[in-house]
């Protein structure tokens, strides 16, 4: 893959994410003004459903063997009211009894490929990171109480490349 390709895939998936109603400051991918968000699922699902709350993920992007987490990620944020994840879109294969079990909790179940269909069909200029945004949010393990979230803004993430 060229650069220029994977920078293809990037304003679609970013356009995509967009399709879905995320505007500057939520959380998704860097490219408009989104916020990162790493999940890992090594936490176990009381610390994922714990970090998808508290940073307030709107959308969740993963790999189908993680679909199964994430649906108890997703039931648990709606038994307790918060609800806010709107959407999961996954890449490859996926388990259907997974998809099915993410559908009863989040509103929007969609394939990699469609997301980055929407993004195609809606494309959009991206958003200048400005030295005040929030750029990613990186919790911690949590192993002594709930996991801390320190957070870099585009300043400090950029302030660290060398020009």
């Amino acid at each position: 893959m060229t650069y220029g390709e994977a920078n293809e895939l990037v304003a679609q998936a970013a356009a995509g994410l967009k399709s879905l109603g995320l505007a500057v400051g939520d959380r998704g991918i860097n490219r408009m003004g989104f916020v990162c968000v790493p999940l890992y699922d090594t936490l176990g699902d009381a610390a994922v459903a714990y970090v998808v709350d508290h940073a307030e993920v709107r959308v969740v992007l993963c790999s189908p063997s993680k679909l199964r987490e994430v649906a108890k990620t997703a039931a648990r944020l709606a038994e307790g009211g918060a609800g806010r994840l709107q959407a999961v879109a996954y890449w490859g294969r996926p388990d259907a009894d997974a998809v099915k079990a993410i559908e009863a909790s989040v509103p929007k179940v969609l394939t990699w490929r469609d997301l980055l269909a929407a993004g195609a069909a809606a494309p959009c200029a991206p958003e200048a990171p400005r030295p005040d945004t929030l750029c990613t949010i990186m919790y911690t393990s949590g192993t002594t109480g709930a996991a801390a979230a320190p957070a870099a803004s585009d300043f400090q993430a950029l302030s660290s490349c060398p020009i």
